[in-house]
């Protein structure tokens, strides 16, 4: 094939890319009602979600002949006060996390030292009948103060207690709306500006 006959195909598969319609957004829809107003205030707005092992993590597992290693599932607190997203120390060490020194604090200021840490947030998005697993490998900060008493990783029994917090980097991608009257909250989560992020 010519130069010039490449360079048309080109041109014509470049207009085509261009002209393409925009994607459509995917939004995952999270509700949350509360029986009692007390109970919406004690525990504050939450999701169920999981965290688990970035991909390259499990193939690190892969390649030494280990078998992959489940998620670990429970609660998550939604923070609009915390500036990062948040993880269980007991999530970090039941999943052999490991820290990165690719990995900096967006606190110019942080006196944390070794805390960050590379994980995948996993949620659950429905499709028609069909209940689909999106995963975005985000950064997050070790925090000892959650729970401690967490299920096995791929345990079909949730955690009882937070395993995390997902704060301002996670809610940027993501519209809320908290209604305290009907003791409801509304999470939409643009799945992709958020897989954009990780």
């Amino acid at each position: 094939m010519g130069k010039s006959n490449r360079g048309k195909k080109q041109r014509e598969r470049r207009k085509f890319t261009e002209n393409q319609p925009p994607q459509p957004k995917q939004v995952i829809t999270i509700q949350q009602s509360f029986q009692k107003t007390e109970d919406m205030i004690a525990l504050g707005p939450f999701l169920h979600a999981e965290w688990a092992l970035p991909p390259e993590l499990q193939a690190r597992r892969t390649r030494r002949g280990l078998p992959p290693l489940g998620a670990i599932a429970g609660p998550m607190i939604l923070d609009t006060g915390a500036e990062m997203s948040l993880i269980s120390s007991a999530v970090v060490e039941a999943l052999g996390l490991e820290t990165s020194s690719n990995l900096v604090s967006p606190d110019p200021d942080d006196t944390h030292g070794p805390g960050l840490y590379l994980a995948e947030l996993g949620m659950y998005m429905e499709q028609g009948k069909q209940r689909k697993r999106v995963g975005f490998s985000r950064q997050v900060m070790l925090t000892p103060g959650l729970e401690q008493n967490i299920s096995e990783p791929g345990s079909s029994q949730p955690s009882p207690g937070p395993i995390g917090v997902l704060g301002r980097d996670f809610l940027q991608h993501a519209v809320m709306i908290y209604d305290g009257p009907k003791n409801t909250f509304i999470l939409e989560i643009l799945s992709n500006s958020l897989a954009k992020d990780s």
